[in-house]
């Protein structure tokens, strides 16, 4: 934890990498929108579980991804403006870093999102956002994202990349299913 929080003190003023109003292109680009259904939730106790988790920093299986804000917890949730480092896993116990700022965070009874923008201390060049809904006892997620080269390393991987991606994407799928 020390190397992610020295790490995080010497990124966490990093510029943001994507611009909303201003839009970067590239002709290698990843945009995806995925809406699945996450099971029945009659009384909306799992959208509970799985909005403290999105919220609390905890999107992902942290075999997967973990997060690293100071102070981020299901106390202390997401919020705009909060800088995230994370720390994807490739296997083999190597694991890469990245920062990203929240744009987007939001709870009620039945709507969680939460979204980021990358920096330019992040591989790709793009944004995130996932949105749980309850709906007549059915919880749905919808994930999109945009995601463009951002770094010399991301070209040479772009294959392990786009893979880590949609793992990373499944995976937390597979988790929120898993949730009672």
């Amino acid at each position: 934890m020390q190397n992610l929080e020295a790490r995080f003190e010497r990124w966490k003023n990093s510029p943001l990498s994507w611009n909303s109003k201003k839009p970067t292109t590239c002709w290698v680009r990843f945009s995806d929108s995925h809406e699945v259904s996450l099971g029945g939730d009659s009384d909306g106790t799992r959208f509970q579980k799985i909005a403290d988790l999105m919220l609390g920093g905890l999107y992902y299986p942290p075999e997967v991804i973990r997060f690293y804000s100071p102070g981020l917890s299901a106390n202390n949730p997401l919020h705009k403006g909060t800088r995230v480092l994370q720390q994807a896993s490739l296997g083999l116990g190597v694991t890469v870093c990245s920062m990203v700022e929240i744009f987007l965070s939001e709870r009620s009874e039945n709507l969680c999102a939460v979204g980021y923008y990358t920096t330019k201390h992040h591989f790709a060049c793009g944004w995130w956002k996932a949105k749980l809904r309850l709906i007549d006892g059915e919880l749905k997620l919808q994930v999109e994202s945009l995601a463009m080269p951002g770094s010399l390393l991301y070209w040479l991987g772009l294959p392990i990349a786009r893979y880590l991606q949609i793992k990373a994407r499944t995976e937390a799928i597979e988790r929120f299913r898993g949730i009672y």
